[in-house]
């Protein structure tokens, strides 16, 4: 077997291979073209899945700081409705409760009588004795 000389098989190939080689070249070039649109499709499936979870999670993320801030606020009010029904509760008490002379803003006259000794003794007072 020379070099020079081909095989049976090898001969029917290159007598027609102008042809044989057009379709074979088409051929791959399908098949390039196919891994690539594939692979494309693949990445762009890939990415369409990563786009996905991230847009799962940031929406689990939001609404995670939305309930906290729901459960903030509601622990806010509740804690302002008892700091009010603690002051109405302290408020209906006293005035339930019979005012005594301490629990009085005004002085006892008694308490009064003092300073008006001093006010008549001091040089602006009048002369008539009133305050």
């Amino acid at each position: 077997m020379s070099a020079s000389r081909p095989r049976g098989g090898d001969a029917r190939r290159s007598s027609s291979q102008g042809r044989s080689g057009d379709g074979q070249v088409e051929r791959s070039r399908r098949r390039l073209v196919a891994r690539s649109v594939l692979a494309t499709a693949l990445l762009g499936a890939e990415c369409a899945r990563w786009w996905l979870a991230a847009r799962l999670l940031e929406t689990a993320v939001v609404g995670a700081e939305r309930r906290w801030q729901a459960e903030h606020t509601r622990r806010q009010l509740a804690a302002r409705l008892v700091l009010v029904a603690a002051m109405l509760g302290t408020e209906q008490r006293e005035l339930r409760r019979p005012r005594s002379a301490a629990d009085s803003p005004r002085r006892p006259h008694s308490a009064l009588t003092p300073l008006r000794e001093q006010d008549a003794s001091s040089p602006t007072a009048r002369s008539d004795g009133a305050p």
